[in-house]
C-alpha cells in the first residue's frame, strides 16, 4: 500500500496558520536570522517540537493550538489514504501510526545554512537525513500478506490490526540514510503579531509549499 501520508494540504496547515498573523502593526524590532525562522519550521514540522518557533518570539499557546491542528490534519491524512485502499481506521489507530512515524522523523540529523540574504530577501539551504517513507509501508503490506496465509487470518478486523502492527514495526527499525538530501528556500523580512507582541521574522515566500518541501526532503520523495 503506497500511503501518501504527507499531503499539501496537511504539511502547510502549520505554516499557513502562521501567515494569517503578518501584520503590518506593532513594536519594531530586529529580525531574527533567516537560519533561525527555518531551523524552528524544520523542528516543528518534521519533530512536531513547539520549542524553536517560541524562542523567536511565537506565543507559547498559539504555536500549541496551531501544532495541534496541524497533527489533526495528518491523522485525517492518514484515515483517508487507508480509505482510499478500501480499509477504515479510527483516529485513534491513526494517531498510532502517526506517533511512530514522528519518532522516526525525530531521529534524523540535519543542518542549516545561508545561502544569500540581500536586504529584506534570503535563501536557505536545508539539508538533512531522510527515511524511505513508501518503501516503508510497502515493505508493511508486503509482510502483512505473507504473514496472513501462515496464520490463517480471515477475518478482516485482525488483517487490519496486523496490517497496522507490521506499519509501526517497519518506522520503528526503519533505516537512517547515511547522506543527506538539501532544498533552498526563499524568506522575506515580515513583521508578525502573535499573541500581544509583535516580532519581525524571515518568513518563507510560500508557506504550503515550504512545509510540503520539508517533508519531501525527509522522507525522500
Amino acid at each position: 500500500m503506497r500511503c501518501r501520508l504527507l499531503k499539501k494540504a496537511a504539511v502547510g496547515v502549520f505554516l499557513a496558520v502562521m501567515s494569517l498573523s503578518i501584520c503590518s502593526c506593532g513594536t519594531e524590532k530586529e529580525a531574527k536570522s533567516p537560519e533561525a525562522t527555518m531551523e524552528a519550521f524544520y523542528q516543528l514540522i518534521v519533530y512536531q517540537d513547539t520549542g524553536a518557533i517560541v524562542k523567536l518570539g511565537i506565543d507559547q499557546k498559539e504555536a500549541q493550538e496551531t501544532l495541534d491542528e496541524y497533527q489533526s490534519s495528518m491523522i485525517s491524512a492518514i484515515q483517508n489514504q487507508f480509505k482510499n485502499a478500501g480499509i477504515s481506521i479510527s483516529k485513534s489507530e491513526s494517531s498510532d501510526i502517526l506517533d511512530v512515524i514522528t519518532d522516526s522523523f525525530q531521529k534524523l540529523d540535519y543542518k542549516v545554512s545561508l545561502k544569500k540574504r540581500d536586504g529584506k530577501e534570503a535563501s536557505v539551504t536545508v539539508s538533512s537525513q531522510y527515511i524511505h517513507y513508501l518503501d516503508l509501508f510497502q515493505q508493511a503490506a508486503d509482510e502483512t500478506i505473507n504473514e496472513l496465509k501462515p496464520k490463517h487470518i480471515e477475518n478482516l478486523s485482525d488483517a487490519k490490526k496486523l496490517l497496522i502492527e507490521n506499519i509501526k514495526t517497519s518506522f520503528q527499525n526503519a533505516e537512517i540514510s547515511k547522506d543527506m538530501h538539501s532544498k533552498t528556500f526563499d524568506l522575506k523580512n515580515k513583521k508578525i503579531k502573535s499573541g500581544k507582541h509583535s516580532v519581525r521574522l524571515f518568513f518563507p515566500e510560500d508557506a504550503e509549499e515550504t512545509g510540503s518541501k520539508l517533508m519531501e526532503l525527509v522522507s525522500d520523495k
